[in-house]
């Protein structure tokens, strides 16, 4: 049995090159054939959904994604100090994004934008974003997906108001991409630049 799906994304991607993929069979057109094969195993292995143990740890703070930390540095928001802690998310890496502590979404902001590569430090004005509000008893942590250079869309299920879990699935961002945490100082970091996380796996601070 496989350890992994697929997320549900993928549906209209994997629909529409079956039936491109059908025509080209039926017109016995072996090069198109070939090239619509290795896209349809790209957007599956994009897609994929593998199955995660999540890290148990009551005063742990997971990565909310799959990637490498490309950032590490210190955020002042509404006049209180975070970490903010940044992971740059390639195209070979599961897009699926999770919920790094326990919460209650207080605020969704999506900002639309400009194609940008996600790794390079433009302006946020020039790319599209979800920031997103979560309070966690008496502090709030914040997340933001922003999108890369392939495709501008970012995707957050859980609405305002909704409770979430640890490594809870939250949302994605299709293709490359990169998802920056902002972590109360009441955290300590326990990662550094240029290390490799997992999503609902990889501790990125620890409550002090």
């Amino acid at each position: 049995m496989l350890n992994f799906k697929f997320a549900k994304e993928s549906i209209p991607f994997i629909i529409t090159t079956s039936i491109i993929l059908l025509i080209a069979i039926i017109f016995n057109n072996i090069y198109f054939i070939i090239t619509l094969i290795i896209i349809l195993i790209f957007i599956l292995f994009f897609f994929r959904d593998p199955v995660r143990s999540i890290t148990e740890d009551n005063n742990a703070f997971l990565s909310a994604a799959d990637g490498k930390i490309v950032e590490i540095t210190e955020a002042t928001i509404n006049n209180l100090k975070y970490h903010k802690i940044s992971v740059f998310m390639s195209i070979f890496n599961v897009h699926i994004n999770r919920a790094p502590f326990d919460g209650v979404v207080d605020e969704i902001i999506h900002i639309p934008g400009k194609f940008r590569f996600a790794n390079k430090n433009l302006s946020l004005e020039d790319r599209e974003r979800n920031v997103i509000n979560i309070s966690m008893g008496s502090h709030n942590y914040y997340l933001k997906q922003i999108a890369g250079f392939i495709a501008r869309r970012t995707v957050f299920y859980p609405e305002v108001g909704e409770k979430i879990k640890k490594g809870q699935k939250i949302g994605m961002i299709k293709f490359s991409s990169r998802v920056e945490h902002y972590i109360p100082d009441t955290f300590e970091i326990t990662i550094k630049n240029g290390d490799k996380v997992k999503a609902g796996i990889t501790i990125l601070a620890k409550r002090i």
